[in-house]
């Protein structure tokens, strides 16, 4: 409820204030945490785990629906954070340190899950409502290629790409209203 804006209500979640987190990642010294907070419309960081804990709320925009997190890092610190922000078609750009600048990457209709490649020069993005990935150069921060991943090419949208992995140069799609593999 750290994170939250809105005031409680015993309507509502068991009292609880609406943040829904949905999407996490880690810095690499395992002492700080990136939290999407869905119905926050906020990134969390919690700073310090194994200590006093410091919470910091970064707004992203009102009714995005931030789903995922991704976190790039060189040389051990984390230098920016990927949100994928379900309800307005884009992935936001944070930057944790100082001023905490906000920018976005236009992608296509719901992006939901997030990947980095290993050496963190490419993001991929599952548009669940377009059935596409979209491949982010993190050097520039710009869509550089849209993958269109249905069954066939005959087929309607709506195979809603959920999840994503890859293995080397291999991306493997996980479509969860046709439950297939591509």
């Amino acid at each position: 409820s750290g994170f939250a804006t809105a005031a409680n209500s015993p309507r509502y979640n068991s009292d609880r204030a609406p943040v829904y987190p949905t999407g996490l990642a880690i810095s690499p010294d395992g002492n700080t945490l990136f939290v999407a907070n869905n119905l926050g419309d906020s990134l969390g960081i919690i700073e310090d785990l194994r200590g006093a804990r410091k919470l910091t709320r970064i707004d992203l925009q009102s009714h995005s629906y931030p789903y995922a997190v991704a976190a790039v890092h060189e040389r051990g610190a984390v230098v920016k954070v990927y949100v994928s922000c379900w309800n307005d078609h884009s992935v936001a750009v944070v930057y944790p340190g100082g001023s905490h600048a906000v920018s976005r990457i236009v992608v296509d209709r719901h992006p939901t899950a997030m990947l980095l490649n290993s050496d963190h020069t490419r993001l991929y993005v599952a548009n669940s409502n377009n059935d596409s990935v979209s491949v982010i150069d993190t050097r520039t921060d710009k869509e550089i290629e849209r993958i269109s991943v249905p069954l066939s090419e005959d087929v309607p949208s709506g195979n809603s790409p959920q999840g994503i992995a890859l293995h080397g140069d291999e991306l493997y799609i996980a479509n969860a209203h046709n439950n297939s593999v591509v």
